[in-house]
């Protein structure tokens, strides 16, 4: 357990919060349970500031910290959208809808022993470590995936109390509303996630290809997506992540010289779900680049000669 905390924690950070609080308020008086969580607290603060040197010395990060990283807008907690958003994500995509009732019923329902006070307190805490980065808890749902390990636990409980005091008729209902949950699973496992995932329908994913074939792969790439990473990923480059305003003939040149071997982006996105809206920034970085302003549509791979 103990070793599964340090590794979710040095792929995430976030973990140490939602994972090693309940965990520690479940055995609070286990001395290897605090063992545990003082290992994976030292690991954890070793990694991050051997990473955070690496970025000191090279200038490469992970985008973890500093004033670029745009993961830290507070004033999204003040906002009621910012959480209205993430209620209704996580009613429909983690919960079919008809599981936030139940989810209710279960936090409603008194404790059957102790341990169960951690589920509460896990949900509760998952909310807070992604408003620890506001930001990315917003435009990323995977933070909020967590809430499914208290969540369940309590939906179970809920069930099992309505089908000991339903009726043969309520136990019909029930087998309906188990039956809507998976209709309801199934079609926005399709419409959000398969379907998106489907490499035939993927504009980045055919850029990606292309860089592939067309650039040495021992070479890194400027990839003119802001902070998103994902074209070097699906490309299998290392590289260089920049804004579209940073571009200009000294970043240009100054990266060549590091190895750079290419130019690469979108004139549609900037982060693979942020719009490039078109204007002076779209049409500086088109002259920097070589290409007619009337040419600024899909992707582009600029090769240095």
């Amino acid at each position: 357990m103990g070793l599964g905390l340090v590794i979710a924690s040095l792929v995430k950070v976030l973990p140490l919060f939602w994972l090693g609080i309940p965990l520690l308020w479940l055995g609070w008086r286990r001395w290897p349970l605090w063992l545990a969580g003082v290992i994976a607290l030292l690991a954890t603060v070793a990694w991050y500031a051997h990473a955070h040197q690496l970025f000191l010395e090279t200038g490469l990060s992970f985008g973890f910290w500093g004033s670029k990283a745009s993961r830290y807008s507070w004033a999204d907690l003040l906002n009621w959208r910012y959480w209205g958003d993430i209620l209704l994500r996580f009613s429909l995509r983690g919960l079919a809808v008809l599981g936030l009732p139940l989810l209710v019923f279960g936090l409603w329902l008194p404790k059957q022993n102790e341990a169960e006070g951690m589920l509460p307190l896990g949900l509760g805490v998952v909310l807070i470590a992604g408003a620890l980065a506001p930001s990315s808890s917003y435009i990323h749902e995977y933070y909020q995936l967590p809430l499914l390990l208290f969540a369940c636990p309590l939906l179970g409980k809920a069930w099992q109390k309505l089908q000991l005091k339903s009726t043969k008729i309520g136990k019909r209902w029930l087998a309906v509303a188990l039956g809507l949950v998976l209709i309801i699973s199934f079609t926005v496992l399709q419409l959000d996630y398969w379907s998106k995932e489907n490499p035939n329908k993927s504009d980045i994913w055919a850029q990606a290809q292309e860089i592939k074939t067309t650039t040495p792969k021992n070479k890194p790439l400027i990839s003119v997506t802001a902070g998103d990473p994902t074209l070097l990923y699906l490309s299998d480059r290392k590289g260089w992540l920049v804004t579209p305003e940073a571009v200009n003939n000294e970043l240009l040149s100054a990266l060549r010289k590091e190895g750079a071997s290419a130019v690469v982006g979108s004139w549609n996105k900037i982060e693979n779900y942020s719009e490039f809206k078109d204007g002076p920034v779209k049409q500086k970085l088109a002259k920097l680049l070589g290409i007619n302003k009337n040419q600024t549509n899909g992707n582009y791979i600029i090769i240095f000669k």
